[in-house]
C-alpha cells in the first residue's frame, strides 16, 4: 500500500492547490520533495507576475 503525504498550498488569491506526493522510498521521498519546492517556487513567481500585470492593466 502506498503511502501519501496531502500538502496544501494557498496562494495570494486564495485559491487552493493540492499536491499529492507519493513515495515508494526515502530517495523517492526526497526528490519528489525538491520538485514540490521548485514548482511551488515557479508559483509563486507565476502569481507574482499575474499580480504586477493586473495592477498595471488596472492603472
Amino acid at each position: 500500500m502506498n503511502d501519501y503525504i496531502w500538502i496544501l498550498l494557498k496562494t495570494k488569491k486564495e485559491s487552493r492547490l493540492f499536491f499529492i506526493l507519493d513515495y515508494k522510498s526515502h530517495h523517492d521521498l526526497h526528490h519528489t520533495f525538491y520538485q514540490y519546492l521548485l514548482h511551488l517556487d515557479q508559483l509563486k513567481e507565476f502569481f507574482h507576475i499575474l499580480v504586477t500585470l493586473t495592477d498595471h492593466i488596472e492603472k
